[in-house]
């Protein structure tokens, strides 16, 4: 995300159109009555929380990216595809009923849980096995899909699938053996930060080749998650976790130290813990705001586009111009134990 010069025209200044006006109650039912000025040709494309409102036939039915919801009952008219994940909640209702605190996801974004498969010496059939029941756990409980890989390749493939099935990956958690170079795989085809010969093999850059080219769309808010050793540790500067989030902005989270499973009364309880620190890392951007004559009215720090719109618009400025100032990477200290479901 990169603004150059983006121009917002608002306030009660001669140049301002409203172009339409859209009031809603909680689960999105449109005010009436009112709510109706329009300049230009009506949009229903990008209605409530961004989606189609279909009026034909009488439906009012706003189109999300798997079904149909109605906003005047609340509900969708079809079940949650992702229900046996979530048993707790009825599978036609909308953001689990909270509408002021939740925001309804379009409901089949990727969630990954990745695990490692190698045939090197680094792999030990209880490896394997351990690595598989962390992934299958986190399919099982918490709605993720457990994708096995013994390449770096494979990886890019899993991303890439994930994409063209369902649109985007929101988070990816990896267990597997690695360092701050890479994810051991292969004897020589893991996933490294930096460049490899091996053609099964796989590098940072070739994660950052897909979202270039769409081949890999990750969410605004998406996360990696690694539950291998010394991701943000030792081996490779940056290292693996912290080089992923410089060329794609994707946030990641490391340890900087061994990682092993939190074990209480016997059991793993699905938590990780670090001999170092896991490290949050993300990618943000300061942004400027200028009036009409180049002055500087303030700046914000933002992760993304949809932040960076919203600061604009919330500004209390009439005219401003918007410029990224610049883009830098911002880390934060996590403790030495996470919970990879909650992240």
């Amino acid at each position: 995300m990169w603004f150059d010069d983006v121009k917002i025209v608002k306030g009660n200044t001669a140049r301002t159109v409203i172009v339409s006006e859209s009031n809603y109650y909680p689960f999105g039912l449109k005010h009436k009555g009112y709510n109706n000025v329009i300049n230009g040709v009506e949009n229903n494309y990008k209605t409530y929380q961004g989606q189609e409102l279909h009026k034909e036939l009488g439906l009012d039915a706003h189109e999300f990216k798997f079904r149909f919801y109605y906003s005047d009952i609340g509900r969708f008219w079809s079940i949650d595809p992702l229900a046996d994940g979530y048993v707790y909640n009825s599978p036609y209702n909308f953001a689990e009923n909270s509408v002021i605190a939740n925001y309804e996801l379009e409901g089949l974004e990727a969630k990954l849980a990745i695990y490692g498969d190698g045939s090197g010496t680094n792999y030990t059939s209880s490896d394997r096995n351990a690595f598989h029941a962390r992934a299958s756990s986190l399919e099982k409980n918490n709605g993720y899909n457990a994708e096995k890989v013994n390449n770096g390749q494979a990886l890019i493939s899993a991303l890439k699938t994930a994409t063209a099935d369902e649109g985007s990956v929101q988070s990816a958690v990896i267990f597997a053996h690695g360092s701050g170079a890479g994810l051991f795989l292969d004897p020589g085809a893991g996933f490294y930060a930096n460049k490899s010969t091996n053609p099964n093999s796989a590098t940072v850059s070739d994660i950052a080749q897909g979202v270039k080219d769409g081949s890999i769309v990750f969410e605004d808010n998406a996360t990696i998650v690694f539950g291998s050793c010394h991701a943000c540790g030792a081996g490779a500067s940056p290292p693996l976790a912290k080089k992923i989030t410089e060329e794609t902005g994707v946030t990641t989270i490391g340890a900087t130290g061994f990682v092993e499973p939190e074990i209480k009364n016997g059991k793993e309880t699905g938590k990780l813990t670090t001999t170092g620190t896991f490290t949050k890392t993300e990618k943000v951007f300061d942004i400027s705001f200028t009036d009409g004559n180049g002055k500087v009215l303030e700046t914000k720090t933002v992760k993304n586009m949809s932040e960076a719109i919203n600061a604009a618009l919330s500004s209390d400025k009439k005219v401003i111009h918007m410029k990224t100032i610049n883009s830098r990477i911002v880390q934060t200290d996590l403790g030495d134990t996470i919970d990879p479901s909650k992240l």
